[in-house]
């Protein structure tokens, strides 16, 4: 069965509320991350990528927002 590129997470209390909606229809895979995520399971952890500046942009979106490279 394949997942699913579309995925919801919602935390509540009483007092507060938020939801995260996550769309990955278009993405790629980002070496840079790959190697960190690998990192932490070979317990030899490397610095963290910065996605902005290591992973590649895709359909004109990049981590955190629309690229602004695009008018």
């Amino acid at each position: 069965m394949r997942e699913s590129p579309l995925a919801a997470s919602t935390v509540a209390t009483r007092d507060y509320a938020a939801a995260v909606w996550v769309d990955s229809r278009n993405v790629a895979v980002c070496p840079a991350m790959n190697a960190y995520r690998q990192s932490l399971v070979d317990d030899n952890p490397i610095p963290p990528p910065a996605p902005n500046q290591h992973c590649p942009p895709v359909g004109g979106a990049c981590f955190g927002g629309p690229d602004p490279s695009t008018p």
